[in-house]
């Protein structure tokens, strides 16, 4: 028979699972991270040579590659956000693992929206931001702006535990 799982082996497993999911979904972000580079510095070199015209059409296609750096940026916050959110049976708990900060924001800010029309009391929801593991400084970047979004809405939130928001909705206004 199977041996009871630790809460330990759980979460490790869970990270694991969730640094798969934002690797995967960021790989393409972060090649046309590469991409756009390469062109800055072909620009750079044909600016040196003086070839104008050159120079020009990079730049043409550098700003392309940004647009669609943008949308892959917005699509794979989209894709993370799902996976990591669909195996949550709470409704009102968000992952927001993988999300960049303004992401991350506009997705709070949508769920916020979407409670006042359908719950008919205020509502506890959890959010987690996650421990900061992939910033490059190794410190969430989510947590503050999580925290002070939820501020600037006059929603208090506390810590619930490492990498974790808890905080609770207004109470609906009742039309009369």
């Amino acid at each position: 028979h199977a041996q009871p799982r630790s809460a330990a082996y759980e979460n490790f497993s869970m990270h694991e699972r969730n640094t798969a999911v934002y690797e995967a979904e960021r790989k393409k972000t972060k090649e046309a991270g590469c991409e756009i580079k390469r062109t800055m510095q072909q620009i750079s070199e044909a600016w040196e040579r003086n070839d104008v015209k050159q120079a020009h059409e990079l730049m043409a296609k550098a700003h392309e590659l940004k647009k669609n750096q943008k949308q892959a940026e917005e699509q794979a916050s989209d894709h993370i956000f799902y996976k990591l959110n669909r195996r949550i049976q709470n409704a009102f708990t968000l992952d927001l693992h993988g999300q960049h900060v303004a992401d991350a924001v506009k997705k709070v800010q949508d769920c916020l929206n979407a409670f006042q029309f359908i719950a008919s009391a205020s509502v506890k929801i959890i959010i987690i931001t996650g421990k900061g593991r992939h910033s490059a400084d190794g410190s969430s970047k989510l947590r503050p702006a999580i925290k002070k979004y939820l501020a600037s809405q006059g929603l208090p939130c506390y810590d619930s535990i490492e990498g974790a928001l808890v905080t609770r909705t207004m109470e609906p206004r009742i039309s009369k």
